[in-house]
């Protein structure tokens, strides 16, 4: 049985989307040329990477005739979509300038959405253009091979299904709300990874005194310190090549083909890394990893941190360390002082850098009592739960967001009559 064609509210009028805006498509390149005036340019990345346009983001520095500043110079309301892409499912990705920002000029790969009637709103346009019923259509119209573009009569057919002005502007608040503490996460996610970072540097150099307390600096009490290879550490502390926390057991691969592993046990799941440190059951892992069904096809994939902890049994490709702690060493502890390492003078090549196997092993790490590894770890694993707390929360709001979103910009859910700050 097909699926029933979904349609806008009776209520919704339908309109291509040249009848309700302007499309300009913008040709000003990155380059500074001699005599012309100078710009802030609005790139590609910049609107692929932001919902929202405004005055606190990045944007680079350019040149442009008095033409095309008249012609392209972005105005608050105004959306913009890039109009190329690698692939044809991830084209026509919407943003929307929210604030005027000094001399900003839309660049080359983009396209100009801008309204030709305030009784329309922009937030609104935007969410519409992102929905899967109109990227679907990108997907069909974008034409090309190598690269795929979206021509300015595909933009202009674009059908927008127009809620009324009271409505539109009651559903972008909703999705701006939602947007906001999804983004509100993202901050104090940031702000407990800075932490983080400074909680472990000072673990990491100082460590944990017998009364369960960081210790001193060296400049207050240089008397607890001891010079090493790699600067000072705590006394009692030694330190030492990967080989006394860990062995490796590089060199035992499973191939990656399904015909080509047909006499191992499996299903397990594939982990491929990009070059640093991998764990696998109780070894390390860096970079990311896609889960492989019995017929090879991808079923997963995700970033992964520089290092972390799994459980289970996994396929690991020839790209990957294999690392096995160590009695003495506290499995939480390796992960802590891999992600701490400064690998800078030991990666090799430019085009795809590699952490070598003699590379690794020239490397020299501190390495505390076991049972204060376990308290330097346990102290950095609190932060680590509520960062993967926060995470979880974002997800969630994401998914509530996508949900949301879809039902509002169909018309399945009315908006509500008055609208207030929770989502």
């Amino acid at each position: 049985m097909s699926k029933e064609k979904v349609q806008p509210p009776s209520t919704w009028s339908v309109k291509p989307l040249y009848e309700i805006a302007d499309v300009i498509v913008s040709n000003v390149d990155k380059k500074s040329v001699p005599g012309e005036h100078p710009v802030r340019l609005c790139n590609y990345i910049d609107v692929y990477n932001n919902e929202n346009i405004t005055p606190d983001l990045s944007f680079m520095e350019a040149t442009a005739s008095q033409a095309e500043i008249a012609k392209f110079r972005l105005r608050p309301g105004d959306v913009i979509i890039t109009k190329d892409s690698e692939t044809p499912n991830d084209i026509g990705v919407p943003s929307v300038v929210r604030a005027d920002v000094d001399q900003l000029v839309c660049g080359y790969h983009l396209s100009i959405i801008r309204l030709k009637s305030q009784d329309n709103d922009p937030v609104f346009l935007a969410r519409q253009l992102n929905s899967p019923r109109i990227a679907s259509y990108f997907g069909r119209q974008a034409n090309g091979t190598t690269r795929y573009g979206l021509g300015i009569d595909s933009v202009g057919e674009t059908e927008i299904w127009l809620a009324t002005p009271e409505e539109q502007r009651r559903l972008a608040l909703i999705l701006d709300t939602a947007d906001a503490a999804i983004a509100k996460t993202g901050v104090l996610i940031d702000k407990l990874n800075k932490l983080k970072s400074g909680l472990l540097h000072d673990l990491l150099t100082r460590g944990i005194d017998d009364n369960g307390g960081l210790r001193p600096t060296h400049d207050v009490a240089p008397e607890l310190f001891k010079n090493s290879s790699i600067g000072r550490i705590p006394k009692g502390w030694s330190f030492g090549p990967i080989q006394e926390l860990a062995t490796n057991h590089d060199g035992e691969r499973i191939p990656v083909r399904q015909s080509d592993r047909s006499s191992k046990p499996g299903p397990f799941p594939y982990y491929g890394a990009s070059g640093v440190i991998d764990y696998i059951n109780d070894y390390i892992f860096d970079g990311n990893f896609v889960l492989l069904g019995e017929d090879g096809e991808n079923l997963v994939s995700r970033e992964l941190p520089l290092a972390f902890i799994a459980s289970g049994q996994f396929w690991v490709n020839n790209h990957a360390h294999v690392l096995k702690p160590l009695l003495t060493t506290d499995i939480r502890y390796l992960v802590e002082i891999l992600e701490f390492q400064n690998y800078k003078g030991v990666i090799i090549g430019s085009a795809q850098p590699k952490l070598s196997q003699a590379g690794l092993n020239k490397l020299r790490f501190r390495i505390p009592p076991y049972n204060e590894q376990a308290e330097i770890a346990k102290r950095l694993n609190g932060i680590d739960k509520r960062i993967a707390r926060e995470r979880l929360f974002i997800r969630k709001l994401t998914q509530v967001k996508a949900a949301l979103s879809n039902e509002l910009l169909t018309g399945k859910k009315p908006v509500l009559s008055k609208i207030t700050s929770k989502v």
